[in-house]
């Protein structure tokens, strides 16, 4: 749990040194509250740039479930972006390179129109 503290707390530092400021944030909790039934995120968060805002669902990746898991989130996503009308950015921090490379290959296929996965090494 110590490291996704980090990595979220790295993020932020990262959205705050873009000029970027966070304007929302709900915790795991508040995301299954919201939309468990579809998805269950490790966080959501909502950042603003100028003009421009950006909301996207957080997935801290452990490396503890193997990536077909977590490609089998990604319907979920496209679920709730069907029903809200509203695309599913999902933001997924990786432990290592490799994991990285090794989930760009996996998930490739599950980016559409309505989800998209950004995938970030913390």
């Amino acid at each position: 749990m110590f490291r996704y503290h980090l990595a979220l707390l790295g993020l932020c530092r990262h959205v705050r040194e873009a000029g970027a400021r966070l304007r929302k944030w709900y915790g795991e909790r508040e995301c299954e509250s919201r939309w468990g039934r579809h998805i269950r995120p490790d966080a959501y968060v909502r950042w603003k740039q100028g003009d421009v805002a950006m909301d996207p669902f957080v997935e801290y990746d452990t490396g503890s479930e193997s990536l077909t898991q977590l490609q089998r989130e990604m319907p979920g996503y496209a679920r709730l972006a069907r029903e809200s009308g509203l695309p599913s950015i999902v933001l997924v921090l990786f432990h290592s390179d490799q994991r990285d490379g090794n989930a760009a290959r996996t998930l490739t296929g599950d980016c559409t129109g309505t989800v998209g996965v950004i995938r970030v090494h913390s």
